[in-house]
């Protein structure tokens, strides 16, 4: 995997490790780019780092592209970014920074090698019980559904790490299974997954108008 997610508080701390792992890495400092931000990373700065990454390193075996997000990044520039992490270019090295995994979405973690600074690497969460769930969403009435939204909306914690597993295992079918409905029932997923993490939303509202929209 080439593609790093580094966690640290404050971002500094972030873009120093990263910075000193590139050039352990003998990455020229000419070959290393740091991307930043003001306020949080919106589409533009993707689109910058994309047509960054598909040039050539100058003097060094590899580059480095590293994404300064120490301010958040929007929902838009996340779904932007997917894609290239999971398949860079086998001559570079991609690190994003940011100051806690609650900023990005669970998507982009599944992408990343996680390296935190602040506690250990998080561990690679066992989808069977996901998939399970996943699959039998679309035989579920809304009464089978209702209980599933109540089950899993007792607190925020709980109600992000149950649409976490979701997304992941959805992706996981699709990857395999290419259809509309699977990326529309992702998007919607990451929407609620997105306003439980960042407002006050009513969790168990939030999560009977996840369940009941999902492929319908």
């Amino acid at each position: 995997m080439q593609s790093f997610l580094v966690i640290g508080k404050p971002i500094e701390k972030a873009k120093n490790y990263a910075l000193d792992f590139c050039l352990k890495s003998k990455i020229d400092k000419i070959d290393i780019t740091l991307i930043e931000s003001e306020k949080a990373v919106g589409i533009a700065q993707v689109r910058d780092f994309q047509k960054r990454i598909f040039l050539k390193p100058l003097k060094s075996e590899q580059k480095a592209i590293i994404l300064n997000a120490g301010n958040g990044l929007t929902l838009e520039s996340q779904n932007a970014l997917l894609k290239v992490l999971e398949e860079p270019p086998k001559n570079t090295i991609i690190i994003l920074l940011v100051e806690s995994d609650e900023s990005v979405l669970p998507t982009i973690l599944s992408r990343c090698k996680t390296i935190s600074l602040e506690k250990d690497i998080v561990e690679q969460k066992d989808l069977d019980e996901y998939v399970k769930i996943f699959l039998s969403l679309k035989n579920n009435g809304v009464g089978d559904r209702l209980k599933l939204a109540e089950d899993h909306s007792k607190d925020k914690e709980t109600a992000l790490r149950f649409i976490e597993g979701l997304i992941l295992s959805t992706e996981n079918v699709l990857r395999t299974s290419p259809k509309k409905d699977l990326a529309d029932a992702i998007k919607l997923m990451q929407k609620t997954y997105t306003e439980i993490k960042t407002t006050n939303a009513n969790l168990r509202l939030a999560m009977e108008n996840l369940l009941l929209n999902l492929f319908n």
